[in-house]
């Protein structure tokens, strides 16, 4: 079985209906899934250090973000809700960058909202400035004063 119809067969674990509507005001209904237990936890490690910048990776962001998406899917006429597995899905059941974010809002506060009490955007913005103080303490100690002394020590 191809990749593909691998996770288009895994089945969509809590299904919650929502609506998002986008910049022409157009609205869309999508379909959010919980992650498995595993996932979730590769997701909250992962995803918050990919949006730092400098330290972030766009690649690893975007990885991320499309596995995120991987667990959201669209309505069929069939029945069966698609998942928006690829890049070319998601551009395709997408209108614009805001239903992006939105959906990516959305997952988040569904799937870590119960850990958080509502408090997504605390939480990584919490992550971020610990992993970023850590960082500029590292740099500060290896880093060379920056300007040389006067005088040279003296020797008594």
């Amino acid at each position: 079985m191809a990749d593909d119809e691998k996770i288009q067969a895994t089945p969509l674990l809590k299904p919650k209906e929502i609506e998002i509507e986008d910049e022409d005001g157009a609205t869309k209904t999508y379909i959010l899934s919980r992650f498995d237990s595993m996932k979730g936890y590769e997701i909250s490690v992962k995803y918050p250090l990919s949006l730092l910048p400098k330290i972030g990776d766009y690649k690893t962001n975007e990885q991320m973000v499309l596995e995120i998406l991987s667990h959201v899917a669209v309505p069929q006429e069939n029945g069966r809700p698609l998942r928006l597995h690829s890049r070319a899905l998601v551009n395709n059941h997408t209108n614009d960058t805001t239903v992006v974010m939105r959906l990516l809002w959305e997952m988040a506060t569904y799937n870590f909202g119960f850990f958080l009490g509502g408090r997504t955007s605390n939480f990584f913005e919490e992550v971020a400035q610990k992993f970023l103080s850590r960082i500029a303490g590292m740099l500060t100690q290896s880093q060379p004063p920056l300007s040389p002394p006067d005088s040279p020590p003296t020797m008594n």
